[in-house]
């Protein structure tokens, strides 16, 4: 059995926080444009720093998270290339050791 097989489930995870990653980086930016819009009533108001400071949280939140979910997916599908690689290379190795084991018998 595969590692592709064997971890499907696993590897669909990972690419569904990719996909998550990438709709909350642009549910935040719009987030962030309508809070503007919103907001931007409150200019007269003398409310201008307050705005900036929320929007540079809003913006800065969506980014982190996106951030998190992505490097999570990624590590997901790292995880299970590594231990595809490594059993490739376990068969790969006994393999040999077979062949150095025949050779050696027939010295």
């Amino acid at each position: 059995m595969n590692s592709g097989e064997k971890y499907r489930d696993l590897r669909l995870i990972g690419g569904l926080l990719r996909i998550l990653a990438w709709i909350v980086l642009v549910l935040g930016v719009i987030a962030a444009i309508g809070g503007a819009v919103a907001l931007g009533g409150l200019l007269n108001a003398g409310f201008l720093p307050r705005l900036g400071i929320f929007l540079a949280i809003l913006i800065a939140t969506g980014i982190v998270n996106f951030f998190q979910l992505y490097i999570l997916g990624t590590i997901l599908h790292i995880a299970i290339d590594v231990e595809s690689n490594t059993g490739a290379s376990a068969a790969n190795s006994a393999q040999l050791v077979r062949l150095m084991e025949g050779q050696a018998s027939s010295d």
